[in-house]
């Protein structure tokens, strides 16, 4: 007998959605097996590769592939690795160059050098979680299980745990705040199919529920809200097969294998929720230039979170600012600022967010589309340093003195002195005079005092010094006049901002006292003749001109 469907049931058939693949526009370069690539914002990059270091940028909107600049170092840079973090880039490391590391710009199309990786190497996997990238296993004389972090920041790698196997040409990719490495070839000659979640609080890693398929090297990986997705692979053969990893279920279902078949080495990267994935080598070593984007067929249930700060380092009662960089078209955000001022934020971009007393703070981002809400928490990752104390500042004769600090900047009536940042300074007019200084964190304090020189008591009058001829040539003479009591006595030339130019010690043994100095080699301007003894200081202008 024919069973007939009810009309309701039938129409869920014919409408329901299918995870599906598009082919877009072919990379314009050459074939390439074992590119670099990564996404910033809403578009991709891929480049480099076998015999290669060409990169270039692809626009989902018009289907276009545009060619960028060339990422430096040597030409084929071959087995690296990139990813992205806020609104810039990162790629290096590779066969022919497996320490160097570099920042792309996509507003100014430009490389920066940045700090080397401590242990270089070649087909290591990488993603980024927040504010901070990372780079682990691969291979370079062993192979390797580390972690490196990276913090672009304060341009510095920290070494984290090292997952419990090391391997080499593994695929990886990050979701809400965890990082994921799963598949590639150990140092046993086996290939691998085992997935390890790390956890980026705890530094750890948990080993997950294996790939419920061939296991394999080469293959490659993106995320699409909070599902991983790893494709192709192999060696003989070349799978062309896609799985779907979901963390919460810690579960695999396969997926619409992508078309054209099976590869390895290929590269992939996410815009919003999608999956691109191309290049790559075929069976027969032949390169492959064909790309594909591959849409899920299940709704993203919450949004793919992500966010920076201006600066994740600040002095106490400095202020900072936050940037939502989170995908799946976010409507609604909360921020929770535990320590900050004010506390929490509606706003999708918080500006001026303060931070009145030292310590590390957590910093939690909610956020909510149509599909529903999600939220990232990232520990310690704003740190709050000290304010210094308030320096002091002691006088004698016309200089001033700061307490000890790391930095010093003297200023005249709020405005700074050019090149008096030596921790005395010699004033040279009534006036305020400031002392800001810092410590070695760049945190700041100052003290201003206001300093009469005629009020000054221990200036004796300026006729008791002769110099002459003045103005000079920079040869002249310092007589002493009106019986100085014998002793010791020391002269300095200093100019308008301090400096001192020429010192010296002298003994007086007679009534009447005078010495010749020469300064013909000195800039022409004004300069001071400073001249003290144990009770005493004098002193007096001269000019010296051509």
């Amino acid at each position: 007998m024919k069973k007939i469907l009810p009309l309701a049931f039938l129409c869920l058939v014919l409408h329901a959605k299918a995870d599906n693949w598009t082919q877009l526009a072919s990379y314009p370069g050459a074939g390439q097996e074992l590119p670099i690539s990564f996404s910033i914002g809403d578009k991709g990059y891929a480049g480099c590769g076998t015999g290669a270091n060409d990169f270039w940028e692809y626009d989902p909107a018009t289907n276009t592939w545009t060619q960028i600049a060339n990422i430096p170092g040597p030409y084929a840079r071959r087995g690296g690795v990139g990813f992205s973090i806020g609104d810039k880039g990162y790629a290096g490391t590779g066969e022919a160059a497996p320490n160097d590391f570099y920042e792309y710009d996509p507003v100014t199309n430009i490389w920066t050098t940045k700090a080397s990786l401590s242990v270089g190497r070649a087909y290591a996997v990488g993603f980024s979680i927040g504010n901070k990238g990372y780079i682990g296993t691969g291979f370079y004389s062993v192979y390797l299980s580390d972690l490196w972090e990276y913090d672009p920041a304060t341009d510095m790698w920290t070494q984290k745990s090292s997952m419990p196997v090391g391997r080499r040409q593994c695929a990886g990719f990050s979701i809400s705040g965890k990082g994921y490495i799963t598949t590639g070839f150990d140092a046993n000659g086996n290939y691998l199919n085992d997935i390890w979640e790390y956890d980026t609080t705890a530094d750890t890693w948990t080993q997950k529920a294996d790939l419920p398929a061939a296991a394999r090297d080469d293959s490659r990986a993106f995320a699409i809200c909070d599902k991983g997705y790893v494709i192709g692979g192999g060696e003989s053969p070349y799978y062309d097969d896609l799985w779907q990893f979901d963390p919460a279920l810690n579960q695999w279902i396969q997926k619409t294998n992508v078309p054209g078949g099976g590869r390895d080495d290929g590269a992939s990267f996410t815009i919003g929720n999608k999956g691109y994935f191309g290049l790559g080598q075929f069976l027969g070593s032949t390169n492959a230039t064909d790309f594909w984007e591959y849409t899920p067929d299940d709704v993203c249930n919450a949004v793919m979170l992500n966010f920076s700060a201006s600066d994740t380092t600040l002095c106490e009662k400095f202020c900072i600012s936050f940037f939502d960089s989170s995908a799946n078209n976010p409507t609604a955000w909360l921020w929770i600022f535990p320590g900050g001022d004010p506390s929490s934020s509606t706003d999708q971009n918080p500006a001026s967010v303060c931070y009145n007393l030292p310590g590390t703070y957590d910093v939690t981002l909610i956020t909510t589309n149509a599909n529903g809400s999600d939220s990232l928490t990232l520990n310690n990752y704003i740190t709050v340093y000290p304010t210094p104390p308030f320096p002091t500042i002691t006088q004698v004769g016309y200089t001033l003195t700061s307490s000890v600090a790391s930095s010093y900047q003297w200023q005249f009536n709020n405005i700074d002195i050019p090149g008096a940042t030596n921790q005395s300074y010699t004033i040279m007019q009534t006036g305020y005079y400031t002392v800001v200084v810092g410590d070695s964190n760049s945190c700041k304090n100052s003290f201003t005092v206001y300093i009469l020189i005629s009020g000054i008591n221990d200036i004796v009058s300026d006729a008791n010094i002769s110099i002459y001829p003045n103005p000079s040539s920079g040869n002249f003479i310092v007589e002493l006049l009106n019986g100085f009591i014998a002793g010791e006595i020391s002269i300095d030339v200093v100019n308008v901002i301090g400096q001192r130019v020429f010192s010296s010690t002298e003994k007086i043994s007679t009534a009447h006292w005078k010495k010749q100095i020469d300064l013909h080699d000195i800039a022409r301007g004004v300069y001071f003749i400073e001249i003290k003894t144990e009770n005493e200081f004098m002193r007096k202008k001269i000019l010296i001109a051509e």
